[in-house]
């Protein structure tokens, strides 16, 4: 449904202030207003709805052995996914990211939730992958076995089957995504570019660009950054330099590390001169970011000049480009955006930089001579 504004809950979205529920039932999206202003009643109620469809659900495909059936493969995926929802170590997401997997393994190999595990064989879950790396990504295949693995363990302890034969068969590998890529070189000036042509679109144009000017100017994640109000600012000190941007880590995981911890970046003059701008027109709920998403105008003005097409999280990424490219410590970059390992991934993952500043860093060499 258009309108519909995505919230930090998935599967609860906001349109005019009333909260929203969205619910996937085999290939169709069923939307239903929750009917309510209040995130955690609109939470509670989604929680109801979606076990009022796990029970039709149910229901439907009692009958193919999906869940009833105490001896199938679908018995056990029905145990799996209730462990994962009752678990207090994994959160919201991890149960959902289970929900998906087994929904995508119920649409490619249907059967299985009817055949007994002793009776599934090594070479047809083989046949199984092979068939479904050639349409989907390594990434959800290899989800989905290791699911598979896991309800194939249960229905083991169980004693439905005598050996678990997913285990067997090998995982896909996946090329690990490199967090520094090409379309982080944006420079400062060809930032501006971006921003300007941004700010020449209509409606809200111009105040999605300055919120993806404040988060390319803080290195905050676009949850923490829809939370900031004035009352986090701290300015005003007789030494500017004394100045900060109060803000709390806010990783999509409750349950990490950082969640809730608190970071305190000094306000440079790019980042001054935004707030400075935005405090003339203040919300009336103090919020410091004018809107709570950019993407559609970002990625449109990415297009119209040519750019590799940015999101809301490389603008973290951007920021750390120009941090280490101005020659900040690592330690001190780490601490800015809420990292507690002292700048080891940093290092890593930011060694090779644009070759414009390598190149630059190269003409210094020329003192030792």
């Amino acid at each position: 449904m258009r309108g519909l504004k995505a919230t930090r809950h998935p599967g609860l979205f906001k349109y005019k202030a009333v909260y929203w529920g969205r619910i996937k039932v085999g290939k169709k999206q069923q939307y239903k207003s929750l009917k309510t202003q209040s995130e955690s009643a609109a939470l509670a109620s989604l929680g109801i709805w979606r076990k009022e469809l796990e029970l039709e659900k149910g229901q439907a495909a009692a009958s193919e052995g999906v869940t009833k059936h105490r001896d199938t493969v679908g018995w056990a995926f029905w145990k799996l996914k209730a462990q994962k929802r009752n678990s207090a170590d994994l959160s919201p997401d991890t149960s959902e990211y289970v929900e998906q997997r087994v929904r995508f393994l119920y649409n490619t190999w249907p059967a299985l939730f009817t055949m007994k595990p002793k009776d599934v064989s090594t070479a047809r879950i083989e046949q199984w992958k092979n068939g479904c790396l050639k349409t989907h990504s390594r990434s959800t295949v290899r989800g989905t076995l290791i699911y598979l693995r896991q309800a194939f363990e249960l229905a083991k302890s169980a004693g439905l089957c005598a050996e678990n034969v997913a285990k067997q068969v090998g995982l896909p590998r996946v090329p690990r995504k490199l967090a520094f890529s090409a379309k982080h070189q944006v420079s400062s000036k060809q930032f501006d570019e971006l921003l300007a042509t941004m700010r020449k679109g209509p409606g809200f144009c111009k105040r999605a660009a300055d919120l993806a000017e404040l988060l390319a100017s803080t290195g905050l994640r676009l949850s923490e950054a829809v939370e900031l109000t004035w009352d986090n600012v701290e300015w005003g000190n007789a030494d500017p330099r004394k100045d900060r941007l109060r803000s709390l880590s806010r990783k999509r995981r409750k349950d990490s590390s950082t969640w809730g911890e608190a970071k305190r970046l000094p306000l440079h003059k790019r980042l001054r001169a935004l707030l400075q701008r935005l405090t003339k027109n203040r919300r009336e709920d103090n919020r410091i970011a004018p809107v709570k998403e950019c993407r559609e105008t970002l990625e449109t003005a990415c297009r119209k000049l040519k750019m590799p097409k940015l999101h809301h999280h490389d603008m973290r990424h951007l920021f750390t480009t120009w941090c280490v490219e101005a020659g900040i410590d690592f330690p001190t970059i780490a601490a800015w955006l809420g990292h507690q390992d002292g700048g080891a991934m940093l290092a890593m993952t930011y060694a090779h930089l644009r070759d414009e500043h390598s190149e630059d860093m190269a003409e210094k060499l020329d003192a030792l001579a």
